[in-house]
């Protein structure tokens, strides 16, 4: 039957929607099944219409993350996790040592019955982060090097730690780091079902990332709080433009870090928003300009010439 120009002009312009790798390979023959469902009318019908941006969506938005992106989003969620652990580390370090010198005593402890022994208290702690520490500088290692055990570790690292916390202090100002946690805990166990999961990168770069997350959750957690609460805002709008500089550099030709650090970065801006709407029922300046990362660094991926998601995926 012949429908017409404008019904295959309709077809083509739909089918635009689809990556540009994958319409070179498919797009005739996508556009001559579409023709056959052309009503008399010459009218496509709607389910034909979103069978194919479900297509875009699936081949843009959810192929990708079952390829090497989805690796190195693990990668990257073990990472902070990583850094975090090595701050509280660093942090607990350096308090005891204060303490155990004498150099610094906190007043309001003085002539107060204490139930615990505050040296094995400090000691515990201390121990506890470099457990922790160590336990994901392992995942991570165990990640790039494809070793089994490194899924159900994360899993271990992540869910132990969250039901205490849920246990102990179901109220307790934790709930950016309980966010984390089950992110983490749900992309191990998604890694665990198709170990062994390769992170791509060199093992070095990515150790040298743990160091330099490690500096940023330091100077995030000591540098921001010392300055007036109207350059906050400048501040982590500034660090937002230098993130989406750096991964320009860092990334590229690697369409799959662009994908991992959006899907990372609307992470962080997720915990973020919750803490800030539990305590404080407004969001802080770090919340936008995380999910702007997010999307910058999504729209880069997706955009990029010759269907770079499309491209991580088939690899």
């Amino acid at each position: 039957m012949n429908i017409g120009e404008p019904a295959e002009e309709s077809c083509r312009r739909l089918v635009r929607v689809l990556p540009a790798d994958y319409r070179a390979a498919h797009g005739e023959d996508l556009v001559v099944t579409l023709l056959d469902t052309v009503d008399e009318r010459g009218v496509l019908p709607l389910r034909e219409r979103l069978s194919v941006l479900a297509l875009a969506v699936r081949l843009r938005v959810v192929t990708p993350v079952t390829g090497p992106a989805a690796a190195a989003l693990v990668g990257m969620l073990v990472l902070v996790q990583a850094g975090m652990a090595l701050v509280a580390l660093l942090l607990g370090s350096v308090g005891a040592a204060l303490f155990l010198g004498q150099l610094w005593t906190p007043p309001v402890l003085e002539g107060l019955p204490l139930s615990f022994s505050l040296g094995e208290e400090i000691a515990g702690r201390i121990a506890s982060d470099l457990v922790f520490a160590a336990g994901w500088l392992a995942v991570l290692h165990g990640l790039l090097r494809s070793r089994r055990y490194a899924a159900p570790l994360a899993v271990a690292l992540a869910g132990v730690p969250l039901v205490l916390q849920v246990v102990n202090n179901p109220l307790g100002l934790a709930w950016a780091g309980r966010v984390l946690l089950v992110c983490t805990l749900l992309a191990a166990v998604l890694a665990w079902r198709r170990a062994p999961l390769t992170v791509p990168g060199r093992p070095r770069r990515w150790g040298f990332a743990v160091l330099v997350a490690t500096v940023a959750s330091v100077a995030q957690t000591q540098f921001l709080v010392m300055l007036p609460r109207e350059l906050w805002a400048p501040v982590i709008w500034t660090v937002a433009a230098a993130v989406v500089l750096a991964a320009l550099v860092v990334a590229r030709d690697r369409p799959w870090l662009l994908l991992a650090g959006s899907w990372l970065a609307a992470i962080l801006a997720l915990a973020h928003a919750v803490t800030d709407l539990v305590y404080t029922s407004a969001l802080m300046p770090h919340v936008p300009a995380t999910v702007a990362v997010a999307i910058v660094l999504a729209g880069l991926a997706l955009l990029s010439p010759g269907g770079a998601a499309r491209r991580v995926a088939r690899s």
